[in-house]
């Protein structure tokens, strides 16, 4: 049997798994000392760009503003967008409090069903 042949008997590439929904956030994110000689704020805000750069995708708009594709699964029994944020803030609230910081975060979707956090 010849190369060819053999490759003829070989099936097709199966389908790739499909990628889960996404959706276009943005985000506003404030980062302020729990005291005025606090030294936090600086690597508070750069631990957190690097979770959302490396999880999310950010992309910096602005020096306070981020747009960020978060993922989901739309399945009842999967994690659902308002489960996937609700995980970020407290992520990010949790860095900044590491760091001896207090955070404020707006949270809104692009496109889609306009919806705030």
């Amino acid at each position: 049997m010849t190369v060819y042949r053999a490759l003829d008997i070989i099936p097709s590439k199966t389908k790739l798994p499909e990628k889960p929904p996404t959706a276009s956030i943005a985000l506003h994110l404030i980062i302020e000392n729990f005291n005025k000689r606090g030294r936090g704020r600086k690597p508070a805000r750069e631990r957190i760009e690097a979770m959302l750069e490396r999880d999310y995708a950010m992309v910096k708009n602005g020096n306070c503003d981020y747009k960020l594709t978060v993922a989901y699964d739309p399945d009842p029994d999967g994690i659902s967008l308002d489960e996937e944020i609700q995980s970020l803030l407290s992520e990010m609230f949790n860095i900044a409090e590491s760091y001896n910081c207090s955070m404020e975060a707006d949270i809104y979707e692009v496109g889609g069903q306009q919806r705030s956090w």
